[in-house]
């Protein structure tokens, strides 16, 4: 009981002087669905002497950065592959006063957030190396997106913020390998001949369409245009 009433003691100092916290670490999670979350569950008993003080605790909160994986393969991805990973609920802030109205008869509301994040994982593999290139299983780090949802409400209950994540069955991986000068020149060879092709194919229907409509044949009118200028040219002399 005394170490209660000394959280209590203390909570309602902190609130009373607007204190806020900052958490920061990591949590090791398997691969199958589940949750974590902040709430004041832990402590039922001390949270309903301060409802009955009329004391709500603030549940508002910026999220600066969540991600999943490891942050070192992060950086290494976004350095060697030069592809930015972005983690969407980097910067959410969420200010408790525009959702909860007020207090009702058994007490102040409660903010409970539930933040729904579906992750993938997407390996990187490094083949711009002979060795790498001809490995059975190469080298690869891992990165994992997700995707998120919210839902926000105000009940009469326990303040707390859920992180429901649960694993997508799709893996994506993707391979950086160095591309050897005759692909390249097969390549280029292939972008001419398309470009050649194409214009072709809108020379032909620009003939075609002059002889249907009675503008004469694209060649003789060509013809007749040389002509004129020949002789308006002998003329000039």
């Amino acid at each position: 009981m005394e170490v209660q009433e000394e959280i209590v003691k203390e909570t309602a100092k902190a609130l009373e002087n607007q204190e806020g916290c900052k958490l920061s670490g990591f949590v090791f999670i398997n691969k199958v669905p589940g949750n974590f979350h902040i709430s004041g569950h832990h402590y039922p008993d001390a949270v309903r002497q301060l409802f009955m003080r009329g004391l709500k605790l603030d549940f508002s909160h910026k999220i600066n950065h969540l991600s999943f994986g490891d942050l070192e393969d992060v950086s290494l991805i976004e350095k060697n592959f030069g592809e930015k990973i972005k983690f969407e609920l980097d910067g959410r802030d969420i200010k408790q006063d525009k959702f909860i109205q007020g207090g009702g008869m058994f007490g102040p509301s409660s903010l409970l957030v539930n933040y729904f994040l579906e992750i993938s994982q997407v390996d990187y593999v490094d083949q711009t190396t002979p060795e790498n290139l001809q490995a059975v299983n190469p080298p690869k780090m891992e990165a994992f997106r997700y995707r998120s949802s919210q839902t926000i409400k105000s009940e009469m209950g326990m303040p707390a913020i859920f992180f429901r994540y649960e694993l997508s069955p799709i893996r994506i991986q993707y391979n950086m390998r160095m591309q050897s000068i005759t692909k390249f020149l097969i390549h280029v060879c292939a972008i001419i001949g398309g470009v050649y092709s194409v214009s072709s194919i809108f020379e032909s229907f620009l003939r075609n369409t002059i002889s249907i409509f009675g503008f004469g044949s694209f060649d003789e009118d060509t013809r007749g245009r040389g002509l004129s200028q020949k002789k308006a040219g002998k003329k000039v002399q």
